[in-house]
């Protein structure tokens, strides 16, 4: 696991370090009954949420939906257990973990400024890592925290969203830097909302909502088989060739 890392959730608490270390050693040959219960414990120690608000049904993990005012910073961890429990390869998802962990982290720290209120001009379509360096930003967070964030950004996003060829077969991005960047995702981003005095109002979203039983969807089934009008864009497709060849004669 990389260094930065490694370091973001030593310097929150050493114990969840080893904690982590010890799951990534777990035979895993079923995710909810191997791994998950080891993962939630580690939530349960960081504030904010995780994997302790997941509600199962049946094999399927679901995540509770907070309503509009805190979607964008919820909609990103809803996927992470979904791809752990798909049953695909842990290195083939790595990248997707890593990416949506990095936008958990720059939603909380775009609610942060918008509760505050900074100056920064265009701030919802900056980067992670560029709104991390903003001066205004480092001003308002401390040092302490936004040197994490622009490092974070630095070592596991970025690549994440951009680095596509390192000259090596081996991923770009290693599932141990993956699930490690998770957790250091829930604590700089549980830091982001604390600091800015959104994460009480962010838990009591979340706790409403596990406790109804309120929930991201996805598609019931995600294979249209063969129902020609299970596949719209095609249709629409085929409907405008049709069209322009009508118009031109």
């Amino acid at each position: 696991m990389h260094s930065t890392i490694r370091g973001i959730i030593e310097a929150y608490n050493p114990s969840l370090l080893v904690q982590l270390d010890s799951a990534l050693k777990l035979r895993v040959t079923n995710f909810k009954r191997d791994l998950f219960p080891s993962l939630k414990e580690i939530d349960l120690a960081i504030p904010g949420v995780g994997f302790q608000f997941v509600i199962w049904v049946e094999h399927e993990p679901k995540f509770p939906f907070p309503g509009w005012d805190f979607d964008a910073i919820a909609r990103p961890m809803k996927y992470i257990p979904t791809y752990l429990a798909s049953g695909m390869k842990f290195f083939n998802i790595a990248r997707a973990i890593a990416r949506d962990s990095g936008g958990h982290v720059e939603e909380c720290l775009k609610a942060f400024c918008s509760r505050l209120n900074l100056p920064v001009r265009g701030y919802e379509r900056l980067p992670l890592g560029t709104l991390a360096r903003r001066s205004v930003v480092i001003d308002s967070l401390g040092t302490e925290l936004a040197i994490p964030l622009s490092e974070y950004a630095d070592v596991l996003v970025n690549p994440a969203k951009h680095n596509y060829g390192s000259g090596s077969p081996a991923p770009v991005i290693s599932f141990p830097d993956a699930l490690g960047g998770y957790f250091a995702s829930r604590i700089l981003g549980s830091q982001v909302l604390e600091k800015g005095g959104i994460l009480e109002q962010y838990m009591e979203a979340i706790n409403k909502a596990h406790s109804e039983g309120i929930v991201y969807t996805f598609p019931e089934d995600s294979d249209p088989g063969d129902d020609p009008d299970a596949w719209p864009l095609q249709s629409n497709l085929s409907e405008v060739e049709d069209n322009s060849e009508e118009r031109h004669y």
